[in-house]
């Protein structure tokens, strides 16, 4: 076997090495993601949730175009014309499915407990398929409305609490049989040091903001008060830990059509 190959095999293994394997539990036993804690300032939230966007799309990587051309090709092939964005946030997905498929006749609904409702609205505004949902929604229990169509979750079934993930893919599975989720990070040693590169794409994140209304805070955040990108690394190392690999989704969810790439995992639930 090539050395490189042994390197990006080796690199792919779950975070066994010695010192990656005690931060790994020091990380377990801490679990927390500033992202998810009502005591971090909801403008400082909203500002790791724009590093995270940034940090997504081209010139970082193209993690929101391929999750949008999955999205695209399982829609089209199952004749859906309703999107569900759960959990959305700042709604990236429903942005570059905007950006990428203008011309698609589909209906795009976005969604989360703590609704975004100034992006929300300005999507709305921007493009008449889409259909926010003003009113919190906990996908975690069950909802009528969308039954059929393509529940789509990114970057976001790692926060849900560990003892709650099989009753959420339950409840999405009786909400409708379409249900895609995709993560952007992976429990191995690769995922762990890529993360680091977050403070690259966070110190940079204000310059791709600095058009839009966002701007402000990600200056504040990223640049004035550099916390932002430091906090977003650590995030990131939490949400590798707290990601299932691909033997744990076939383990739990054994019908399921589990994909990995060096960094991501696709799932389509069945």
């Amino acid at each position: 076997m090539p050395a490189h190959q042994n390197t990006v095999n080796a690199l792919q293994k779950p975070l066994r090495w010695p010192f990656l394997s005690i931060f790994n539990k020091s990380i377990k036993s801490l679990n927390f993601e500033f992202m998810d804690s009502d005591k971090v300032p909801s403008s400082l939230r909203s500002a790791l949730r724009d590093i995270l966007e940034v940090g997504n799309r081209s010139p970082f990587r193209k993690y929101y175009s391929w999750m949008a051309g999955n999205i695209h090709d399982y829609a089209k092939k199952h004749n859906i014309t309703n999107i569900v964005e759960l959990g959305a946030g700042c709604a990236p997905i429903t942005k570059e499915l905007i950006q990428n498929y203008p011309d698609w006749k589909v209906n795009l609904i976005i969604t989360d407990i703590n609704p975004d409702v100034i992006t929300f609205k300005n999507l709305e505004e921007k493009d008449a398929r889409v259909k926010p949902m003003y009113q919190p929604l906990d996908f975690s229990k069950k909802w009528v409305g969308h039954e059929n169509a393509l529940l789509v979750l990114s970057a976001t079934f790692h926060h849900i609490p560990e003892n709650l993930k099989n009753k959420v893919l339950s409840n999405l599975k009786t909400i409708s049989p379409h249900v895609l989720i995709f993560e952007p990070l992976r429990p191995t040693i690769s995922s762990f040091l890529f993360v680091i590169g977050g403070l690259f794409s966070g110190l940079l994140t204000p310059i791709f903001k600095a058009n839009t209304k966002h701007f402000f805070r990600t200056f504040l955040w990223c640049w004035l008060v550099p916390i932002a990108p430091f906090m977003f690394v650590w995030d990131g190392w939490v949400s590798s830990v707290r990601c299932w690999s691909a033997e744990n989704w076939n383990l739990q969810e054994p019908k399921a059509l589990v994909e990995e790439s060096l960094f991501c995992t696709k799932v389509i639930l069945k």
